[in-house]
């Protein structure tokens, strides 16, 4: 659950960048950024904390058209990842 918060708190930050008609108001800001500075007072960041989080984030401030956005960022990263990592499938 912290990787997949984490990643989350990224995949908005290029929804930011990329989408704007998805960006976060005013109150949606003021609450996640409440989320993300828990985490630096603490020494390392708690699974428990960060399954309480997940949730919250993803059923009381983000829209479904953000998740879905995140949702396709991810699926695209992984695609990258798996791209490269494979490369074209043709041996020398």
């Amino acid at each position: 659950m912290v990787f997949s918060l984490g990643r989350l708190i990224g995949y908005l930050q290029t929804i930011e960048k990329e989408q704007k008609y998805l960006a976060l108001n005013n109150s949606q800001l003021i609450e996640i950024y409440s989320i993300i500075k828990d985490p630096k007072m603490m020494e390392h960041v708690e699974p428990k904390w960060a399954d309480k989080m997940l949730p919250h984030l993803e059923d009381n401030i983000l829209t479904l058209d953000r998740l879905m956005h995140s949702a396709q960022i991810a699926i695209a990263r992984v695609v990258e990842r798996e791209t490269k990592t494979h490369g074209s499938g043709r041996g020398g």
